[in-house]
């Protein structure tokens, strides 16, 4: 369960105590909250959907809008929030979740307006997390930057800024202070291998060859056939002049490089053949092997997108999301798979 929904149902209960809903409506709120609660969606969707086709209601439209999201029916979900908050503009968790929405579906642009409108009513760092986000898709790193900043400032300890931080300041150059933030997110998550790929390849850029050391034996030992660290741990032993090591590990990388060879044949016949889906799932389960997580869940969002109700995609998802340390996506993919079966 979110936050966002978490919050929206306090709100609600403290509501109900005091407005005079109809008992019947109130009946009705009250089950489908417990069924969200639950996320007993399938029985939920129908009663917020008989709640609508008899009254318009700002709060049914919120919760339907949430569920659709909770069930990757982005667009329809965003019609039901743009009229939610249509109705309530000032409740700024619900121009949050319709953010998510337009986000799911690349409409960054608006997404970005809509959580501008949220952090006006309430500075959060979640929506400037979000909002970064929106900036980081557009390519408006500094508009990133300094939302990742704001989110930071107000949650010294949100794990994923500091990572999106670090390696934005890595890839414009400033390594010594994008290491900073890297550190930090490693201290928070000492077991994420995207952070940790990122700061060992840092540091043997930056010449600390035994920290580099360190850590990328790390993220071979979690993922062996990573390519890239095993790579930069190679020019690393070698420039510690640990030769021995660093043949061994060099042909880890040639051998690995197989693997670097099938993804590209894969991702060409993808690019080939875009609507199959085995194609678009294989390279997915390529890339998370060569520890390239993000590409992985990219092969699978836009498979996703293709067949919405292919339960393989969101049960490999799930294992995607685990690998950068998201928890609650990792558990809203298993659910979904588990609900559409398959």
């Amino acid at each position: 369960m979110t936050r966002s929904i978490q919050k929206f149902l306090v709100f609600f209960v403290v509501a109900t105590n005091f407005l005079p809903l109809p008992d019947a409506r109130a009946a009705d709120f009250s089950e489908a909250l417990e069924l969200l609660q639950r996320q007993d969606y399938a029985r939920a969707e129908p009663m917020l959907r008989d709640m609508l086709a008899r009254e318009h209601d700002a709060e049914a439209d919120y919760l339907l809008g949430f569920l659709l999201i909770e069930t990757y029916r982005f667009e329809e979900a965003e019609q039901h929030l743009l009229r939610a908050v249509t109705a309530r503009p000032q409740e700024d968790h619900w121009l949050m979740v319709l953010a998510k929405s337009q986000l799911e579906q690349g409409k960054n642009v608006n997404a970005g307006k809509t959580l501008q409108q949220a952090i006006e009513l309430d500075p959060q760092p979640g929506y400037y997390h979000a909002h970064a986000m929106t900036a980081l898709n557009s390519g408006n790193f500094d508009a990133a930057e300094a939302s990742l900043r704001a989110c930071i400032d107000k949650n010294s300890e949100h794990i994923d800024a500091l990572y999106r931080l670090g390696g934005l300041l890595i890839d414009q150059g400033r390594s010594k202070d994008g290491i900073v933030f890297l550190e930090r997110a490693r201290t928070l998550n000492p077991d994420n291998v995207d952070t940790l790929y990122r700061l060992g390849a840092a540091y043997r850029h930056a010449g600390r060859l035994n920290e580099a050391e360190k850590i990328l034996y790390a993220v071979v030992a979690r993922v062996p056939g990573h390519v890239g660290a095993l790579h930069n741990l190679s020019r690393v032993l070698m420039q510690s002049e640990k030769h021995a090591a660093a043949a061994e590990v060099l042909e880890k990388f040639r051998a690995m490089s197989k693997l670097r060879d099938e993804i590209d044949f894969n991702a060409q016949a993808v690019r080939k053949n875009p609507d199959n889906i085995d194609g678009r799932l294989h390279l997915a389960t390529l890339y998370l092997r060569a520890g390239r997580t993000q590409d992985a869940l990219s092969a699978l969002l836009a498979a996703r997108v293709l067949a919405p109700r292919d339960a393989r995609i969101y049960r490999t998802l799930a294992t995607a999301y685990r690998g950068l340390g998201d928890e609650n996506n990792a558990q809203r993919a298993e659910r979904f798979a588990a609900m559409i079966g398959g």
